[in-house]
């Protein structure tokens, strides 16, 4: 991870592989653009959370931003973290929305991801499903779907290949952390109000037990397939518990940025660090969410980044804690080394 200037948070990763030639079928979907790492084994990513559009364009000053960090940054891939819109119900008006966030990308022909957060779908928003093939529409998109039986939507993989084979060296994982507790579930906490002491009486939903199995059998299977694991990055919207965790024990533990709000996490701890923990090859989680923290914290062997912003509207004064104003930046590289933290 680096910074690079106030509007800028770090970012990681690097990636490896065993050089083999896999000759069974692929584990995952097709992408529309193939990923691969340069000639110089290099490759970077952009990630965008909270960008929160609200009409038929975004803001003067967060255009300008986003377009100024493409530009300055030349990334590979950008992902956007969730909430990417908020409270758009007509169909028109967010695809014009999501046309203005994404212009610089298609001019640049860089493709780009997305994962969606707790505001882009919920009340009358445009549904996830609407949303999605807005999303598709535009030609360097690299989002999918996902399977239709997981839970949310946009549950995929996006591998990126080596300079000069298809030899998977890394995978962007995305994942969709969904939107809000159910009746049910909230009810079940009523009797202690709450569990999670990093933010008490959340709301907030979790990744599924569902998408937690997808995620680790996948995994397995591109294990099997290139000959080795393949190290990754995820991205979602919600933060896990675990971030919390990390936070309250970051004075042993490598770790940059700060936490300025809670980490509005769901009161149900969905087990899916555990899962990352248990196969190993996920570096780095990078969610979005809370608006005012840019910690990363390495726990465990894992990174957990809060991924940076350049909406300005979220907070009253949001426009004057710039230290979270920008986007993180994740360094990957073929040779398997992990970029230092600055």
């Amino acid at each position: 991870l680096r910074n690079t200037a106030a509007l800028l948070s770090a970012g990681l990763l690097t990636a490896c592989g065993n050089g083999g030639t896999p000759d069974a079928a692929s584990p995952w979907q097709d992408s529309r653009h193939t990923l691969r790492f340069d000639e110089n084994g290099e490759f970077r990513i952009l990630v965008f959370c909270d960008v929160h559009g609200r009409g038929d364009a975004l803001t003067e000053l967060t255009k300008k931003n986003l377009t100024l960090l493409v530009e300055r940054e030349s990334p590979d891939l950008v992902m956007f973290g969730g909430d990417n819109t908020w409270g758009i119900s007509d169909e028109k008006m967010l695809k014009n929305c999501i046309s203005d966030m994404v212009e610089i990308l298609e001019e640049k022909q860089i493709p780009w991801g997305h994962v969606y957060g707790n505001h882009d779908a919920e009340g009358d928003n445009v549904p996830k499903e609407k949303q999605q093939k807005i999303y598709e529409s535009f030609a360097y998109c690299v989002s999918q779907a996902g399977d239709e039986d997981l839970p949310g939507l946009g549950n995929y993989v996006l591998p990126v290949l080596a300079p000069d084979s298809d030899e998977v060296l890394f995978n962007v994982w995305a994942l969709d952390s969904g939107m809000y507790l159910s009746e049910e579930e909230s009810a079940a906490y009523l009797p202690i109000e709450s569990t999670f002491a990093g933010y008490s009486g959340s709301s907030y939903d979790y990744i599924r037990p569902e998408q937690i199995r997808w995620y680790t059998e996948t995994s397995e299977q591109m294990e099997a397939y290139n000959g080795a694991a393949v190290p990754g990055l995820m991205v979602f919207h919600i933060p896990l518990q675990e971030y919390y965790n990390a936070w309250v024990n970051r004075a042993a533990l490598p770790h940059t940025g700060e936490k300025r709000e809670a980490v509005c996490a769901s009161e149900i701890n969905s087990g899916m660090f555990a899962a990352l923990r248990g196969r190993g090859d996920v570096r780095a989680v990078v969610c979005g969410h809370d608006h005012i923290n840019n910690a990363d914290v390495e726990y465990k062997g894992i990174h957990l980044v809060y991924g940076m912003s350049v909406d300005y509207l979220a907070y009253p004064e949001l426009a004057t804690q710039g230290a979270q104003r920008g986007c993180t930046v994740i360094e990957l590289s073929a040779d398997g080394s992990l970029t230092d933290i600055t």
